[in-house]
């Protein structure tokens, strides 16, 4: 029933987000009548919406069905304004049958997005990582949607054990990300399981989204026809970062940080803004380059709003977008005012690099003087930029391919983006602003890998332009660039398949990969994309009444012939709160997260795996008031059943059991 539901989910909103999208772009005087356009304004519009409705309802601390209630509201008035305001266009084009042959072309010019669509949700649906271990950050993001629906209270929860929250504590990032609220709205006004809401419908939606944007961007530079064959080169995401940044067989090594959002995460908040901030804000940017209009600057403030309530990761990305487009316009000011005398302009440029040096070194003067956190937060982000600015075969491709973009398309009317572009990328690439590229993640270092790589997909996308601008020069470029999207797309499948067992030996670290590899009949499992035992636990839960009910579950098991990891069940019930340690845990509970002691945990995952005795474990059983305990050992069931437990769950195949006390 939920494949059929997300038929239906996608079939109502990206009409929604297209019509949305065509007024907001009137509203703020943008000239764009593509379709692309249209849906990708429409979907940032939406977020805005619903952002604006999540931020006071959890400011007030309402319950989930009185901001239901609100947000159903808004987007049933939002759907009936645009039906009335774009009544004739539904008229000529829906009645008329007139849609038929839009979207043929629609296809035609966008066939690419959709196949690159398809096969990687193929592959993530495949993937055994995202499956069984949860896809490392799942229980979070996913977990928290599942908990809102029906909590009385919004954000009264720890999202990363299901706990109630004790005191309540002003948390910005908290509160800002309303990405997963705006989640658990739509999966449940079209009556789809969160979970499966997620992976496979915002899945979807996301690739859809994401291509088009950088589509989008490309057609700053080449006709629209051929645009979409640019974005071939994001073919090789599908491979595992493991593999990209560490095999010898390949001619080009690619480290992207978080390049497993690309392969496995494309729903999360901030693989929207990792993905494509950059490409979106300076698309809709490049107008207020040849000339400032108010109504557009309110447009790009809105959209970093938006982006904001994706991820707060997205304030680098404004600051260095700032920086950029405002050195851009000051340049072309100068040049302009100077009877476009080059050398004038080459005298500012070097002025404001030194500029530039000069905060540098204010700022780490001021780190190492007055702020040792932002000191030690400077020097992780350091060492990470040595590691790979001089090891990563792409970032170091970077400079030459922007250079040569610029020598190959000589069009005034986009030099002053390129240079705003180079600016934004010159900051990180230069070993000599280290410190003000620190200040800029405000003091989060993996902001800036996720940033350095952001520039990164800009650079695939650059190459893939160059390598479309050479074809179409050949007599039979639409047969070779036709054939040659197939070849890529699919020829990347195929040698995933081929390069197994090298693929799987790099699947140590955050690399979108296990040595389980891949299972093709992972998606026919269920229907709730999670492991059976994971939906027999929720669903036992679901039965009872709404409350926290505390549960003990082993870090992991073996399943199915890997390894499965219980935090999934956040994401199976909003009834289950995990009991976990309070310090970080072998990197998966962030401090202060859990109430058990390590020490303790330890025991209880011996026992778990039919290690030790039930007596070892008994003062924490009872200390903790633990009703429910997962174990991996027929033995360990054995002993909680002679004393007073039952089992309430039986997976015999796999060895697990699930008691509850009497």
């Amino acid at each position: 029933m939920n494949w059929f539901l997300i038929i239906i989910f996608l079939l109502v909103i990206f009409p929604f987000w297209y019509l949305l999208g065509r007024q907001v772009l009137k509203v703020f005087h943008y000239d764009y009548h593509d379709e692309n356009h249209n849906i990708i304004t429409g979907f940032f519009a939406f977020f805005f919406e619903a952002f604006v409705v999540g931020i006071p309802a959890t400011l007030l601390k309402v319950s989930w069905n009185v901001y239901y209630i609100a947000m159903l509201a808004v987007f049933i008035l939002t759907l009936a304004f645009l039906v009335y305001k774009e009544r004739n266009l539904l008229k000529e084009n829906v009645f008329n049958k007139r849609i038929v042959s839009h979207l043929q072309r629609h296809l035609k010019e966008n066939w690419v997005i959709y196949l690159m669509m398809g096969v990687f949700m193929v592959m993530y649906m495949s993937n055994a990582m995202a499956y069984y271990k949860m896809n490392y950050d799942d229980r979070y993001y996913i977990g928290k949607a599942v908990q809102l629906v029906g909590t009385p209270q919004l954000m009264n929860e720890n999202y990363y054990t299901g706990a109630l929250l004790t005191h309540s504590k002003f948390d910005l990032i908290r509160i800002i990300n309303t990405f997963e609220l705006t989640y658990a709205f739509l999966a449940t006004t079209f009556h789809i399981s969160v979970p499966f809401f997620i992976k496979i419908g915002m899945g979807v939606a996301g690739y859809i989204i994401t291509f088009m944007a950088f589509k989008m961007f490309v057609e700053l530079f080449m006709d629209k026809k051929y645009a979409q064959y640019a974005l071939l080169p994001l073919s090789v995401l599908m491979i595992p970062r493991g593999y990209t940044a560490n095999s010898d067989k390949l001619f080009m090594n690619i480290n992207m940080y978080s390049q497993w959002h690309f392969q496995t995460a494309i729903f999360y908040g901030g693989s929207f803004v990792q993905h494509i901030a950059l490409p979106v804000i300076l698309f809709f940017s490049k107008d207020l380059l040849e000339k400032i209009d108010f109504k557009k600057v309110l447009f790009i403030a809105l959209l970093s709003i938006t982006f904001m309530s994706f991820s707060t990761t997205y304030l680098t990305y404004f600051i260095m977008l700032l920086i950029g487009l405002v050195l851009a316009k000051v340049l072309k000011l100068i040049y302009e005012h100077s009877s476009k005398n080059k050398n004038v302009l080459v005298g500012v440029i070097v002025i404001s690099f030194l500029g530039l040096l000069v905060f540098n070194t204010v700022a780490f003067e001021y780190m190492k003087r007055f702020n040792s956190y932002a000191l030690g937060a400077y020097k992780e982000y350091r060492t990470f930029y040595k590691e790979r600015i001089a090891t990563e075969t792409l970032l170091v491709w970077t400079p030459f391919i922007y250079m040569l973009f610029m020598a190959l398309f000589k069009d005034k009317k986009f030099k002053w983006l390129m240079l705003a572009l180079i600016i934004m990328f010159g900051i990180p690439f230069s070993g000599k602003l280290n410190a003000l590229m620190s200040l800029a993640t405000v003091n989060f270092p993996f902001v800036g890998g996720r940033y350095i790589a952001s520039i990164e997909l800009l650079t695939m996308i650059f190459i893939g332009i160059l390598i479309v601008s050479v074809l179409r020069q050949i007599k039979y470029k639409q047969v070779v660039l036709s054939g040659l999207a197939l070849v890529t797309v699919c020829g990347t499948v195929f040698y995933i398949k081929r390069h197994m067992y090298d693929i799987t030996r790099y699947s140590a670290g955050t690399t979108g990969i296990t040595y389980a590899g891949y299972r093709a009949g992972i998606p026919f499992k269920n229907d709730k994309m999670l492991p059976d035992v994971i939906v027999k636990v929720g669903e036992y839960f679901d039965q009872l009444p709404y409350g926290n009910y505390r549960v003990f579950a082993p870090y992991y098991a073996d399943y199915e012939g890997t390894q499965i990891r219980f935090e999934g069940l956040l994401m199976a019930s909003n009834r289950i709160e995990l009991v976990y340690p309070k310090e970080n845990y072998k990197s998966f509970v962030p401090n202060g997260a859990g109430i058990m002691d390590n020490e303790e945990y330890d025991l209880m995952m011996s026992f778990s795996e039919g290690k030790i005795s039930y007596e070892e474990v008994k003062s924490i059983i009872k200390t903790y008031e633990l009703s429910y305990l997962i174990v991996s050992s027929s033995n360990s069931a054995n002993q909680l059943k002679k004393n007073g437990f039952e089992i309430s769950i039986s997976d015999k195949k796999n060895n697990l059991f699930m008691l509850k006390k009497i």
